[in-house]
């Protein structure tokens, strides 16, 4: 009966920041609560994770949460989650066999992605919505599930000011060896079309075109050095990126060698 009483204490009136020391644990050091405010049973604090084999980590704004109290009965630690600015609760379990996340939104700035190795240097610029339908990583690193991020008022301030509008990537895996993604326009002066691969190795390959309307035109410049014209409005890329930390960031005076002319 102590015990018992000992636990529901726990979960009710322990500090927030508990989370805090538990998340890094149980992610391996790649997800951490900063300012956490609250009760382990229901509170809010900074998300704050790791970019895969670099020496980075990204704020992903508050979030907040609350424990679902039924997983402990099937051996599962679980809370739902919500971002600040999401309408509605996703859900994070950890299990025996990895972390899941499921039914999850989130608005972030497209700024973190200055944080990722192959975006180092671009200064990107916009608005990222992101919604996972179902995510699951084993210790391993073994990715399954399906999701999409919309891009919105997309930019690479490094290259130009000129927006590229608002693109879609899709991503789907069921193997835990690859995630396919493909990438297509919804609106703007510059409509990007791929298909690719995120690898469990952290290496991202990906193909595809770019087609520029007349407003696109203050992309030309940059297209013409590190992809392949084929008329006046449209070009075609190939693209290969280590998230390794070891390469060296590309800046505004280089274009980078991953991004390279289609053969």
């Amino acid at each position: 009966m102590a015990g018992v009483a000992y636990l529901h204490f726990l979960l009710v009136w322990a500090p927030a920041r508990v989370v805090g020391w538990i998340l890094p644990i149980v992610s391996d050091g790649n997800v951490h609560i900063v300012a956490a405010d609250g009760s382990v049973w229901q509170g809010s604090g900074e998300l704050r994770v790791a970019v895969p084999r670099s020496d980075h980590g990204v704020s992903l704004g508050t979030w907040f949460w609350r424990w679902n109290a039924a997983a402990m009965f099937r051996g599962e630690a679980s809370f739902d989650v919500r971002a600040r600015r999401a309408e509605r609760w996703g859900r994070v379990t950890w299990q025996a066999d990895g972390v899941a996340i499921s039914d999850l939104q989130a608005e972030l700035p497209a700024s973190l992605l200055a944080a990722v190795p192959a975006f180092a240097g671009y200064r990107p610029d916009g608005t990222l919505s992101i919604e996972v339908v179902q995510l699951s990583m084993s210790p391993e690193g073994r990715l399954r599930g399906q999701g999409k991020v919309r891009w919105r008022d997309a930019a690479l301030g490094a290259i130009t000011t000129a927006a590229m509008g608002e693109s879609l990537l899709e991503f789907s895996g069921r193997d835990g060896q690859t995630m396919a993604f493909t990438v297509r326009p919804v609106r703007g002066p510059v409509e990007v079309s791929a298909r690719g691969e995120w690898l469990q190795s952290a290496a991202v390959i990906a193909s595809g075109e770019i087609a520029l309307a007349e407003a696109g035109s203050a992309w030309k410049p940059w297209l013409d050095s590190v992809a392949q014209r084929l008329n006046d409005h449209r070009y075609r890329f190939a693209f290969d990126v280590r998230t390794d930390s070891s390469l060296s960031p590309p800046t505004a005076e280089r274009a980078p060698a991953r991004l390279a002319r289609h053969p």
